[in-house]
């Protein structure tokens, strides 16, 4: 009966003030248990109390459970405000098209992975595509479409390059054609651009936009071959992209 209302008190203990090593120092006193399990009860004691945390503290308090509660507790409300932070700033990261800068460096404009440009340059790219993507849309609107290679003014263009001194066209032993482009390198054919001799903005600013929109005057400007060259298709694009012009309205 003494060791029943023991255990009573030990499983009391769990949920009461009583410290579990005064219940456990009572029990194994007892001249009522063997001392085999004594020795069982010993062990028992033992792991409940490091195991629950139940029991004194270092300081003397009984307030181990208690305390382990309240620190897992904290710990869980730090992890969960850690991540609703780190949440709230991927969202404004993605409003305001910043990179991660746990992804591309501290200053959070790192090269994207296999792009090789920065976030900056690839907006200034795609600025300067839609910039000559609209003045070439003005050009065919103002001017009228450029003529290609194989029309009749492209034709007369390498006809022309062929007999200059030193030749600008010439035949390689396969049987392919090359073109010098503006730099003095040798492509082939296939990468040449028509390129303005006199850029096409500044002649329809200065000339052709008196005449009007795909005038008799301005189609023959464009169609006649001693107005053109050809070079390589990356030196005419970023010659004209460099000259800051705007195609302006015409006078009449």
């Amino acid at each position: 009966l003494q060791f029943a209302n023991l255990g009573m008190k030990m499983g009391m203990n769990f949920l009461g003030d009583m410290a579990f090593d005064e219940v456990a120092s009572e029990l194994l006193s007892s001249d009522l248990i063997p001392q085999n399990m004594q020795f069982a009860a010993s062990m028992m004691a033992t792991i409940i109390s490091g195991g629950s945390g139940k029991g004194k503290g270092r300081d003397g308090n009984n307030d181990g459970f208690a305390s382990g509660n309240n620190g897992r507790r904290d710990d869980d409300r730090r992890d969960e405000d850690e991540k609703r932070k780190k949440n709230e700033q991927e969202e404004d990261r993605k409003k305001n098209g910043q990179v991660d800068p746990q992804k591309s460096g501290s200053d959070g404009n790192k090269k994207p992975e296999g792009t090789g440009e920065t976030a900056e340059e690839i907006a200034e790219k795609a600025a300067k595509k839609q910039k000559a993507k609209k003045a070439k849309k003005l050009r065919e609107q103002y001017l009228g479409r450029t003529p290609g290679k194989k029309s009749r003014t492209g034709r007369e263009v390498i006809e022309r390059m062929k007999n200059e001194i030193p030749p600008k066209i010439r035949t390689t032993r396969s049987g392919k054609t090359e073109f010098m482009d503006s730099e003095g390198e040798w492509h082939d054919l296939s990468e040449a651009d028509m390129a303005h001799l006199t850029d096409a903005v500044s002649w329809w600013n200065s000339t052709g936009r008196h005449y009007g929109a795909k005038s008799k005057e301005v189609r023959e400007w464009m169609l006649n071959s001693d107005n053109y060259v050809l070079d390589h298709y990356s030196l005419n694009r970023s010659a004209g992209a460099k000259l800051g012009e705007n195609y302006l309205p015409p006078t009449k």
